[in-house]
């Protein structure tokens, strides 16, 4: 069965963002994000109905869309210099997961598309931090 999901069909599972610029792997949530870039769009969706669709095949199973809940998150491998495009699917009681990955490469078309939008949404997370920092005070 081939799916046509859209990321306005699930429910999120991260309810906050934690993005920590001194880890290796620094990590954007955009499961909250009002805007996301077409490109980013539709790569999700894509590696998202796939993700679904292999592991109803792999498993003899269908996954009730109203029971899935969806992580979507941009990371960057500080040490390796690598971009990712994380998903992360629960649709059972039971915290049944299935995860993807997609390297976002130099060589991808999107790359600057990619990279401007992280550095952009990082830039804001640390900006209301510092904004946090400042009320203290």
């Amino acid at each position: 069965m081939s799916y046509n999901y859209k990321l306005g069909n699930f429910k999120n599972i991260a309810t906050e963002t934690d993005t920590d610029i001194k880890e290796r792997m620094t990590t954007i949530n955009l499961s909250h994000v009002k805007e996301l870039p077409t490109s980013i769009v539709q790569r999700l969706e894509i590696m998202i109905n796939n993700m679904i669709e292999k592991h109803e095949q792999e498993h003899n199973i269908i996954i009730p869309i109203e029971n899935v809940e969806l992580g979507i998150f941009l990371t960057v491998d500080t040490q390796e210099g690598k971009m990712f495009l994380d998903s992360y699917i629960a649709y059972s009681v039971d915290e049944e997961c299935i995860t993807g990955r997609e390297i976002i490469s130099v060589e991808d078309g999107d790359y600057s598309t990619f990279k401007k939008y992280f550095l952009t949404e990082l830039n804001h997370c640390v900006f209301i931090q510092l904004r946090k920092i400042e009320n203290c005070f």
